[in-house]
């Protein structure tokens, strides 16, 4: 059945959608973006230095039901980011998002425990698809053939999010995590339970993900599709259909390099960047495929410190920064921070120094191609000594010379390098020697010993 989805995505949508203006084929995405356009219903001026933006709606309200499309929103950003100059990318989320007559079609749900401060109301049961589902996959793989249809000729919309594999988020996961005590219940929710009984394994959501980078293969030819990742665990099951002792954390790992492998115009994004996480996608995959991220929360008015790692207190400022360090050492093509941060007038000079520091690619570009250098400042100096001598002190803040960057110029933007076979490097065996400086690589300290 899946294999028969997989057909059928190629076949032109039966519904019939006008076209917006277009402009041919889209370059990838590169810049600083705005996470969102509307803020307390309204849509904001952007700084000047920001080069797109990214909108999220739920499939829900473009798709209310199964013959009817509302695009007003789309179709808004799309206008907007046209009239600007700036580029724009966009994600519609199945997932809890899935508008109801779906399930009536008959498609299989998953009742997820919602956990989250947002949406729904927290410990509250709200079905998601079961991905595998020939229905849902039907309803799902149509609908990406009509949103393709209207704007994978727009030349402004320069990326897709990767979707279809979704929970609470557009990123490529489900609820795989026991929930205890949700609302003081004193309940132990046990989604991969949930899943057993439903006939989940390991194979069925890989050849799932498979029938999904096809159909988008096939539907966005001049858009990239971005596949939104992190070190996402999934349900305790093997192969068999036999619970496991531990959750599996290596399927999202095997799924990024498979898109990474076969998406035509795939680029991976971080979804949970912050000051104190850069999960970094596998090495095997880095070459050739461009790296975005995104902000892990708003640091904006969040007293939970979401982006410090929970620890209290936080100062928002130096949270910032140490965010921008961390995409730079991800050398990612674009970041998208949220509405509320972006204009804030706190954070204007670090994301400023940020975005202009970006080395712009086009459609060809691969990962590596992007930030080189970048001078982003962390606090107030007096002179060079306060940059560590790697850059200069300029209207009270560090501006870094190349390779340097961070609050003080003390960060050296390198990347480790592969290990010959036998794991020695020009003759030294790495578990001898006796020096011990750490260095700092894609965000971990590492020894040389």
């Amino acid at each position: 059945m899946l294999n028969l989805m997989a057909i059928a995505c190629a076949l032109r949508s039966v519904v019939h959608v006008a076209a917006l203006p277009g402009g041919g084929g889209a370059p990838r995405a590169r810049g600083l973006f705005a996470l969102d356009d509307i803020l307390d219903g309204k849509m904001p001026a952007l700084p000047e230095f920001t080069q797109g933006v990214t909108i999220r709606v739920a499939w829900s309200d473009v798709q209310p039901n199964a013959t009817t499309f509302n695009w007003t929103r789309l179709d808004q950003s799309v206008l907007r980011a046209q009239a600007s100059g700036r580029q724009l990318q966009f994600g519609v989320h199945p997932g809890a998002s899935t508008p109801p007559w779906v399930y009536s079609a008959g498609a299989a749900a998953f009742p997820m425990l919602w956990n989250k401060p947002f949406s729904h109301g927290n410990c509250t049961t709200v079905p998601i698809p079961v991905p595998w589902d020939p229905i849902y996959l039907a309803r799902w793989t149509s609908f990406v053939r009509a949103l393709a249809e209207r704007y994978d000729p727009v030349a402004a919309v320069t990326g897709v999010k990767f979707a279809g594999l979704n929970a609470q988020s557009m990123e490529n996961d489900i609820p795989a995590k026991n929930v205890s005590n949700c609302g003081g219940s004193g309940v132990v929710w046990d989604p991969s339970a949930i899943w057993q009984r439903l006939g989940y394994t390991p194979d069925r959501i890989t050849d799932t993900f498979t029938t999904l980078v096809s159909c988008y293969n096939t539907a966005f030819r001049n858009t990239s599709v971005v596949l939104m990742t992190g070190n996402f665990p999934w349900p305790a099951i093997d192969n068999s259909g036999q619970l496991t002792p531990r959750l599996d954390y290596q399927l999202s790992a095997a799924l990024t390099v498979q898109f990474g492998r076969t998406a035509v115009n795939g680029e991976v994004a971080n979804n949970g960047l912050s000051a104190t996480r850069a999960w970094s996608p596998p090495a095997n995959l880095t070459a050739g495929v461009p790296t975005g991220a995104q902000a892990l929360w708003a640091i904006t008015g969040d007293e939970g410190c979401r982006m410090n790692g929970g620890n209290a207190p936080c100062d928002a400022y130096r949270v910032m920064n140490a965010t921008l360090e961390n995409a730079v050492l991800l050398n990612v093509t674009y970041l998208e921070v949220y509405l509320v941060d972006l204009i804030n007038p706190l954070f204007a000079p670090l994301l400023e120094k940020f975005a202009r520091h970006i080395t712009w690619g086009t459609s060809s570009a691969t990962a590596g191609s992007a930030v080189t250098s970048i001078a982003v400042e962390g606090g107030p100096c007096t002179d060079s000594d306060d940059c560590s001598l790697n850059g200069d002190c300029t209207d009270g803040a560090c501006v870094c010379n190349t390779p340097w960057a961070g609050a003080d110029c003390a960060h050296l933007l390198i990347l480790p390098s592969s290990t010959p076979a036998g794991g020695a490097i020009y003759g030294v065996s790495p578990r001898t020697g006796s020096s011990r400086c750490p260095v700092r690589t894609r965000g971990k300290i590492s020894r040389f010993r």
